[in-house]
């Protein structure tokens, strides 16, 4: 018990403390709702791909298991689904809103959230599990952005540009990085060194932004999709991570442990900016973020510290 509270107070308070900072500052509107935008577009065009960048050019795969890690996508597209599914025949909502719900409940902010936690917490080499969902969440982040893109372009009216995929920052770091990963040239220095000097921008921006945005009022239809995420994300993600990796796949706590904190961390931050880009309402999806936010801060140390 005095270890979960250590953890709690070293920790998850530093990393929770600047949300609540931007929670404060959008109530009082010192900061309003266009200064969270251009905070969420610097971080989801050049943090994160820098954050994706370094974290590829800096982990040891080689001694990552593979296995967890497909469990892990398998849990995580269960939930995508069960969540789309819901939204979309429940709630009634349009796909691009759906495919939204879906994400959420299923995106955990592991880049932002987790992951600078766990570095307070454990070693290197504890903390691989992680940057190993991080990896794979980029192929299924690129995929939901692609089908998004066609499922817009098809409301508008419009053809899919796919050549724009290559001007994404995302793809363009993947692309970037691909020979030094798989070995084919060594990485210069620099560019590690650039990536990791952007990156540690991205957390305490990106969370500053998301308590801005919580001074959005919602609607009740709002309220009750944020509920649905929220029991989603904190609930049912947690025990079907719990029954997979324990129950069928025989991990046992310790070895699956950065994973399941990756499975009871809030909402991620791309659902919210991807409903900024396709214009669909974001304050379900930010409150549902401030709820699995609040819980998280006791799930988290809860798991990291058992």
């Amino acid at each position: 018990m005095l270890y979960i509270l250590e953890a709690f107070i070293s920790s998850v308070v530093p990393v929770a403390s600047i949300f609540f900072l931007g929670l404060w500052m959008g109530r009082k509107n010192i900061f309003n709702l266009l200064d969270a935008s251009l905070f969420f577009k610097f971080v989801g065009q050049i943090a994160v791909p820098a954050i994706i960048f370094s974290i590829l050019l800096t982990t040891d795969f080689s001694q990552l298991d593979l296995n967890l890690i497909w469990f892990y996508l398998i849990i995580e597209l269960l939930i995508y689904g069960f969540g789309f599914l819901v939204s979309r025949f429940i709630f009634r909502l349009d796909i691009i809103f759906s495919i939204l719900i879906g994400m959420a409940c299923s995106f955990s902010n592991h880049v932002l959230f987790v992951l600078p936690i766990s570095v307070f917490i454990f070693d290197n080499a504890a903390t691989l599990p992680i940057r190993g969902a991080i990896s794979i969440d980029c192929f299924v982040l690129t995929l939901s952005t692609l089908w998004l893109d066609v499922v817009s372009a098809k409301r508008d009216g419009k053809a899919v540009n796919f050549k724009s995929y290559l001007k994404n920052p995302l793809v363009i770091s993947l692309f970037i990085c691909s020979p030094f990963v798989f070995g084919i040239v060594k990485s210069p220095v620099v560019f590690s060194r650039l990536a990791e000097f952007i990156a540690v921008s991205a957390a305490p921006l990106a969370l500053f932004a998301s308590g801005i945005l919580l001074s959005e009022k919602v609607s009740m239809r709002g309220v009750k999709i944020a509920w649905f995420i929220a029991g989603a994300k904190t609930i049912l993600y947690p025990i079907v991570a719990f029954l997979v990796l324990l129950k069928l796949a025989g991990y046992s706590f310790e070895s699956a442990r950065t994973i399941l904190m990756v499975a009871v961390a809030p909402v991620g931050l791309m659902p919210m900016t991807f409903a900024s880009k396709y214009k669909v309402e974001t304050s379900a999806i930010a409150l549902s973020m401030l709820w699995t936010f609040i819980v998280s801060l006791v799930l988290i140390p809860l798991v990291a510290g058992l």
